[in-house]
């Protein structure tokens, strides 16, 4: 009997292993199928955003556009970051992943009327995504060490802000909380990086990007870029093919394929300068 309970409380801990601590994380680590399953589902909430500009190109469309992408990366990064921090590739992690991805496709079917008839549905999902990626985050924060303490106290409380007041915007008038959305992702944002800017040489260190997150942004441009293929080859399908419509499409891509190439060859394979060294 003791051996059987030690052996299930042996499996029990290789499925569902607690949040690795910060500073934990591997260097030198691949990719998983898992976050490009989740990568997936998210560049499909960047298509929907996307497909409905392109029937609303006007300033109230670019700003709808802006608000709604801008939270849909915060989610994206906020859920990157917590498994590149302290996700196991166990069932944990994949329930966790699981649980985000149950949330994020109801908040996609929203998308396209999220400015107007769905904007409450909208608000509503987001809030209950970003409290969700409170939660994870604060059952990371249980163990970590006092240095960091406070820089995860303050990225718990943001992303829990970002829910409460995500949730109340359903209440306003739809110009009003599609405003509210964009100052709030632009807020969030200014924050993170207030927390990064002022953060000591040991957490610099426990924050350093690591090429799999390095690789993560990377396969996520590609994807989300080539949704410029797509809506290319979608629309000479359903225009005349003419010369001016196939010279359209074809400079889109062009455009597309510059900005591959501006990334990967300027910013996509650039490490971040070192951290400045500990003295600690």
């Amino acid at each position: 009997m003791t051996s059987r309970h030690e052996q299930w409380t042996r499996l029990r801990r290789q499925l569902w292993q607690p949040p690795r601590a910060h500073g934990e994380q591997p260097i030198e680590r691949v990719v998983g199928p898992l976050e490009l399953f989740y990568d997936l589902v998210v560049v499909v909430l960047v298509a929907q955003a996307a497909h409905h500009l392109a029937g609303d190109l006007d300033w109230h469309g670019l700003g709808l556009f802006a608000a709604v992408f801008a939270l849909v990366w915060i989610a994206w990064f906020n859920g990157t970051l917590h498994h590149e921090l302290h996700g196991h590739e166990d069932a944990r992690g994949r329930s966790m992943f699981l649980l985000q991805i149950l949330v994020l496709v109801p908040l996609g079917a929203f998308i396209p009327e999220a400015g107007g008839a769905r904007g409450v549905a909208f608000a509503v999902t987001a809030g209950v995504l970003f409290a969700v990626l409170a939660v994870l985050w604060l059952l990371a924060a249980r163990g970590d060490s006092p240095e960091f303490r406070r820089p995860s106290r303050l990225f718990v409380t943001g992303t829990a802000a970002c829910a409460v007041v995500l949730a109340a915007s359903a209440a306003l008038p739809a110009d009003v909380r599609v405003l509210t959305w964009g100052l709030l992702a632009v807020a969030y944002l200014a924050g993170f990086a207030v927390v990064i800017g002022t953060a000591t040489p040991v957490q610099a260190v426990a924050l350093s990007v690591t090429d799999a997150l390095t690789e993560r942004f990377g396969l996520f441009i590609i994807i989300v870029l080539g949704e410029t293929v797509t809506g290319v080859v979608d629309g000479l399908a359903h225009e005349p093919t003419n010369a001016l419509t196939l010279a359209v499409g074809l400079v889109a891509v062009v455009i597309g394929f510059g900005a591959w190439w501006t990334y990967f060859d300027f910013a996509g394979h650039r490490r971040p300068r070192p951290p400045r060294a500990s003295t600690v």
